[in-house]
């Protein structure tokens, strides 16, 4: 994917351990990125102000259902597999999308993503202490996910050569 401007703000929801953010900090675009797991949300900080970037470029342990400013682009991978309604999370997250602006959005293709091919057997899903749920809940294949997407202004819809899909939609 490719965007036409450096875009004045991006949302990373779960961040995982800010490798996006800080890589765009680094090439001075703000950001910010969300994430459930406060460990990884401390380490992404500490490498932020490492870099001396923390400036333009932090994360937050926070739910993104509870994040309400909007950023030009939004950036939502390998998240709607693990939410337990896929739905209701793509509508938050393209909420958050400045009008005008862009969300991107990774899931593993249910029937030939390598990982997923290469993991078979089968896991329950475990939970936070709280109950939340993590790991993946729901796997998609390329009809579902064009039909959860049916009614968003989708730009591209691709697959990766390791079955991961791409999707670019615009607000």
């Amino acid at each position: 994917f490719l965007l036409e401007n450096v875009p004045e703000s991006v949302l990373d929801i779960g961040c995982g351990s800010g490798e996006l953010g800080l890589t765009l900090g680094i090439l001075e675009i703000p950001s910010v990125g969300l994430n459930l797991y406060n460990p990884s949300v401390r380490y992404a900080n500490q490498l932020a102000f490492d870099k001396d970037i923390n400036s333009i470029t932090y994360f937050m342990t926070m739910d993104f259902f509870e994040f309400n400013k909007q950023h030009e682009v939004v950036v939502f991978f390998d998240l709607l597999e693990h939410m337990p309604d896929p739905k209701k999370a793509l509508e938050k997250a393209y909420s958050l999308v400045k009008k005008g602006g862009k969300f991107f959005l990774s899931t593993p293709d249910a029937l030939s993503h390598e990982g997923i091919k290469r993991n078979r057997w089968v896991q329950k899903p475990q939970s936070w202490a709280d109950g939340r749920p993590s790991g993946h809940l729901r796997l998609f294949s390329e009809v579902e996910l064009k039909e959860l997407l049916k009614s968003y202004n989708v730009a591209q819809f691709t697959k990766d050569i390791l079955g991961e899909f791409l999707v670019e939609v615009k607000k």
